[in-house]
């Protein structure tokens, strides 16, 4: 709601008000709340207030975990504007490789990783990096979507 009202002055109080409690608490949680605010921020005014400490706390606790469940995807969903090229095109691969199982577990974080897929790509062209964008976007129509995504389609425009 903010970022439609271009309110970057409220996600920044929100994002201050999260990262200092995650430095009193460490609570992991409360990290990804802070980077989905700073994310939100950097998207309205391109500025990135993570420290590059935090930035590191944050893509360790990405990288926690072999497997995807609703939190590191929600984590990833909500932080692709502050990661680095390499480590989106990392998740990338992890999250089309375990699609499939997504699909078998829980249909809400299949659609979850969905959404995981569609931002990085957003975040590569955004980077810059069309070329590998346009190779996600290539692999990702190759995936046959389950009859409840039947209405769902990707449109490439570069």
């Amino acid at each position: 709601m903010l970022v439609q009202q271009k309110d970057g002055q409220r996600l920044h109080q929100i994002f201050l008000r999260q990262i200092s409690s995650f430095h009193q608490t460490k609570d992991p949680d409360i990290l990804g709340k802070a980077v989905a605010a700073a994310n939100s921020y950097f998207s309205l005014t391109k500025i990135n207030c993570l420290t590059d400490a935090d930035l590191k706390s944050f893509k360790d606790l990405l990288l926690d975990s072999e497997y995807l469940d609703f939190k590191s995807l929600r984590f990833l969903e909500n932080s692709v504007y502050l990661i680095d090229c390499d480590l989106l095109i990392s998740y990338n691969s992890k999250v089309i490789h375990q699609l499939s199982h997504l699909e078998q577990v829980d249909y809400e974080l299949y659609l979850n990783a969905w959404t995981a897929l569609t931002n990085i790509v957003f975040s590569l062209i955004q980077q810059k990096q069309n070329s590998v964008a346009s190779h996600i976007l290539n692999q990702l129509l190759t995936i046959d979507l389950p009859q409840q995504m039947a209405a769902f389609k990707i449109r490439i425009v570069f």
